[in-house]
């Protein structure tokens, strides 16, 4: 398979977020990039040809995940 465009993902500034899986959705609008040993993923706009910023993603009521608390049931 030929490489047609290289589009960037990840952060640079950490060397082990390197892709290693993708998964484009049924429309071909976008596609989910796994992110090799941090467990991150990565959304590509395949229509404009970019990784798209997550803070972009999250709907507005939805709260930061890092004011979360969990508690396990005793049940």
């Amino acid at each position: 398979m030929a490489v047609a465009i290289n589009i960037p993902v990840g952060n640079p500034n950490i060397p082990s977020d390197r892709p290693e899986s993708i998964a484009p959705t049924n429309n071909a609008t976008r596609a989910y990039v796994t992110m090799r040993n941090t467990g991150r993923v990565s959304v590509v706009d395949l229509m404009a040809l970019r990784e798209i910023d997550p803070q972009h993603l999250r709907p507005r009521h939805q709260p930061e995940f890092s004011n979360l608390s969990y508690r396990r049931s005793n049940n």
